[in-house]
């Protein structure tokens, strides 16, 4: 995915305070990127826990969904 910043890789990402917008928009982006990301202290609320299980429909591959760190692994994995 690229960006005007360069291309989008995983990562090991941590948010110093849990935020439902922040931790939605990462996942999204964590799931159309290569690599696998790692979310820590992400948001808890219902609504970022609808968009991990709305992903994998669509073929990502996340774990660790409804814990303090999703993880999100390539499809190749």
């Amino acid at each position: 995915m690229p960006s005007r910043f360069g291309q989008l890789r995983g990562a090991d990402l941590h948010l110093d305070a849990p935020s439902r917008t922040g931790t939605e928009n990462l996942i999204i982006a964590a799931a159309l990127t290569p690599g696998r990301t790692v979310i820590e202290n992400a948001a808890l609320e219902p609504e970022a826990l609808d968009v991990v299980t709305m992903l994998p429909v669509t073929g990502a591959k996340i774990h660790g969904a409804g814990s303090w760190t999703p993880r999100r692994w390539p499809s190749s994995c």
